[in-house]
């Protein structure tokens, strides 16, 4: 039995420290109270002259009861602003973090980014490439070659047996046409005489 009634004290000792830890301004606060209230107590039993020393008593535990709590409101203040300076920094951080993150994917974006326009733009090349050969260039003719014919005013390249300049519209001269051999042939002078005409 003296075992059991060891163990309760023990527990609520531990109980009350644990609670004391959690709470000092509060369990401080009330136990002066307490004291205070039992000289106040005292006091008034006894009357004011054979209760003076307990008048002393009195005004040291209301003043350490103010003192608490005021040191508690300070104390509270005090952990409040810390702890929300402590978020800022934890904030930037964290900002922080995410920009250098940010920063290194699109700089690795940016790079295949690149890389797939110039997979895309020598693959536009090669088709612009083929499509000139195919439909702009004269038959047989390098646009390089300074044989290749061009328009006397803008100078781009002229299709074979076009009349006019495709890009700037200006007549072409007309050249004679040829026959399987090779010599040319004369067109009926009344289609010459409508043309000049």
């Amino acid at each position: 039995m003296a075992s059991k009634f060891g163990k309760l004290i023990w527990r609520t000792f531990r109980g009350a420290f644990r609670l004391f830890l959690a709470h000092p301004a509060a369990i401080m606060s009330t136990i002066l109270a307490a004291i205070a209230l039992g000289l106040g107590y005292r006091l008034w039993r006894v009357g004011l002259r054979a209760g003076l020393s307990s008048l002393l008593g009195l005004a040291v535990c209301l003043l350490l009861i103010i003192v608490i709590l005021l040191a508690r409101g300070k104390i509270r203040q005090w952990t409040q602003r810390r702890a929300s300076e402590r978020t800022a920094e934890v904030g930037k951080h964290i900002a922080k973090q995410a920009v250098q993150e940010g920063a290194e994917l699109a700089e690795d974006l940016l790079e295949r980014g690149a890389e797939t326009a110039k997979g895309a733009l020598g693959t536009l090349a090669d088709e612009v490439k083929g499509d000139w050969e195919r439909y702009v260039a004269p038959p047989g003719a390098d646009p390089s070659s300074p044989q290749a014919a061009r328009c006397s005013s803008c100078g781009s390249f002229l299709r074979s047996g076009a009349k006019f300049c495709d890009k700037c519209g200006e007549p072409l001269p007309v050249t004679p046409a040829l026959t399987a051999t090779g010599h040319r042939v004369q067109a009926p002078s009344s289609v010459i005489t409508a043309e000049r005409g």
